[in-house]
């Protein structure tokens, strides 16, 4: 985990010995080694990892399937 080379004093209580701020800016950006993801309980369902446009593209024609 890399250690941060400035603070952004999002917390009152810190070590300063990792970013939180910064490991979800790394993940958000691909970086999933050193970034932060959150998975839920659920993660063990997840086949794939898809872009947030197919996902809604799925639902839309799950729902118009039922329509």
């Amino acid at each position: 985990m890399p250690v941060p080379d400035s603070c952004d004093a999002c917390l009152k209580h810190c070590a300063k010995n990792f970013c939180i701020i910064k490991a979800l800016i790394r993940a958000q950006q691909g970086d999933v080694e050193s970034g932060l993801v959150f998975s839920g309980e659920y993660i063990h369902k997840i086949e794939e990892i898809l872009p947030v446009k197919e996902i809604f593209a799925r639902l839309l024609r799950e729902v118009e399937a039922i329509n």
